[in-house]
This record gives structure tokens, C-alpha cells and sequence, in this order.
């Protein structure tokens, strides 16, 4: 909601990072979570765009088994 919103806007919140970071070994990894038919915004895109430039991993998840796989990628390279 609106508040809430203004709220993490007022702590600091960079617009568009993505819903989820994992810290694994040395790696991070950034998750945007969506619906089946849910979209970026460009501010979302645009952070994806950061996050490779900086050679993290970026991730946009739609379902649970596409969150699992990521795990299961980030838990053997450890």
C-alpha cells in the first residue's frame, strides 16, 4: 500500500531492486518474483541491467520450481 511504500522510500529503498538477494559462498544472486503474466518495470529492468554489469546473477522467478533450481545452481557450486 501507499504507506508501506513511503515508508521504504523514506529508509532508503532503490527503486526497482529485485524482491529477494541471496548471499551463497561468494556469490549474490538478485530475485525479482512474478506472477505467470507478471512484467518488469523499467526500473526493475534497469537494476537487472546493473546487477549483470557488476557480474552478480540476476534471476526473475515465476514459479516455486524455478526458485528451487536456483538453490540447487547455487548450493553445488559451494
Amino acid at each position: 500500500n501507499a504507506v508501506e511504500q513511503q515508508r521504504k522510500v523514506n529508509t532508503g529503498l532503490l527503486a526497482g531492486v529485485s524482491d529477494l538477494i541471496m548471499f551463497i559462498g561468494t556469490d549474490v544472486y538478485f530475485i525479482e518474483i512474478k506472477t505467470s503474466t507478471g512484467r518488469q518495470s523499467d526500473k526493475q529492468k534497469d537494476f537487472e541491467n546493473r546487477v549483470n554489469l557488476l557480474g552478480h546473477k540476476y534471476f526473475l522467478v515465476r514459479s516455486l520450481e524455478e526458485f528451487k533450481e536456483i538453490i540447487i545452481f547455487a548450493t553445488n557450486k559451494i
